[in-house]
């Protein structure tokens, strides 16, 4: 796991919270 693999996770994460608040009107 380099760190482009850990940045790219970290990503992903910000994009689900902002996807869900989007969808479900509230954070996970």
């Amino acid at each position: 796991m380099g760190p482009k693999t850990k940045r790219y996770a970290r990503v992903a994460s910000q994009q689900t919270k902002l996807t869900s608040i989007k969808i479900g009107g509230h954070g996970a």
